[in-house]
């Protein structure tokens, strides 16, 4: 049997992502809806008047944005009598530790997508999130040992087009790992194969640092870097929002 409904809400840098969850549903089947930022004061009200009685609705949030975003939607909740959890990065939490001294440094996306990540596979993992940034962790034993955090693609492409003159990025140019023939295709194509070099990279370590993993790729981007991943990461579980799914497993575990 289900249990009560959640709304879990993953506020990114480029957009506002959510899913309604309810405790027993399948941190695999999460798929999540996608709200722009700039629309959210009208947006959030609408979604939780669809729902029949908001009085049994928990809501579970992560944000990266800013400050002023965040007061936003919890001033939404607030109003709408409904008990909203700001997701933290905690130093240890469901038998995961923590390897940043500080936690409060550590995004809570990236915490809570290793939470998710966790909870699907219960052994060590490898978790790369392609989104505006993408970030790869690495956990052994129940222990993150650290991680990555570098350009994703969009941000790789922009800062080329805005630092070097001459050079033009179009964003309907769909990247590949080939050789460019024109400027805006060796711009995208670069940035691909500087996405899928991190992948590679991370997938080296971790085969050096444990005999048995999973590899999890999740994030925005996870399509495009899916198609050339190397046969070793063809099994990779692919997931399409693990800090939604992270947020499901606190929400299920408050």
């Amino acid at each position: 049997m289900l249990g009560r409904a959640s709304l879990l809400i993953d506020v990114g840098n480029t957009n506002i992502k959510y899913v309604w969850y309810a405790e027993g549903e399948s941190l695999l089947g999460i798929s999540p809806h996608i709200i722009a930022n700039e629309s959210i004061e009208q947006a959030l009200p609408d979604l939780l008047a669809s729902r029949k009685d908001i009085s049994n609705i928990n809501a579970f949030i992560c944000s990266v944005k800013s400050s002023e975003l965040t007061q936003t939607i919890l001033s939404i909740f607030n109003e709408a009598g409904i008990s909203c959890v700001q997701a933290q990065s905690q130093s240890c939490q469901f038998g995961l530790k923590n390897s940043y001294e500080n936690v409060s440094n550590m995004g809570s996306d990236r915490w809570l997508a290793m939470l998710g990540a966790d909870a699907i596979c219960n052994q060590d993992a490898l978790v790369i999130d392609a989104g505006t940034a993408i970030t790869c962790d690495f956990i052994v034993d129940k222990q993150h040992l650290g991680g990555w955090i570098a350009p994703g693609l969009s941000l790789l492409r922009k800062s080329v087009v805005s630092n070097t003159q001459r050079v033009f990025d179009f964003d309907s140019v769909t990247p590949a790992l080939l050789p460019g023939q024109d400027t805006s295709n060796c711009v995208a194509n670069g940035a691909l194969a500087q996405s899928i070099g991190i992948v590679y990279q991370a997938y080296a370590l971790m085969n050096e640092k444990s005999s048995e993993f999973t590899v999890f790729l999740s994030g925005g981007d996870h399509a495009i870097i899916k198609q050339y991943l190397p046969p070793a990461l063809g099994n990779a579980q692919i997931h399409p929002n693990l800090v939604l799914a992270g947020l499901a497993r606190l929400s299920s575990n408050p």
